[in-house]
């Protein structure tokens, strides 16, 4: 009798675990910063043109 199957079934219907949604977070956070740092870069260069 192997429970093999069933296990897998468990996970499938489980929610992520609160590592993996600290994981997605992180990840998250990371892209939202990288966007700033973006927006943050255009606005160094605006201010730069505008004083140049």
């Amino acid at each position: 009798m192997e429970k093999k199957p069933k296990q897998t079934r468990d996970i499938r219907i489980t929610p992520l675990t609160p590592e993996e949604l600290l994981a997605r977070k992180k990840e998250k956070l990371k892209t939202l910063r990288h966007l700033r740092f973006d927006y943050i870069e255009e606005f160094r260069r605006k201010d730069y043109s505008l004083i140049c």
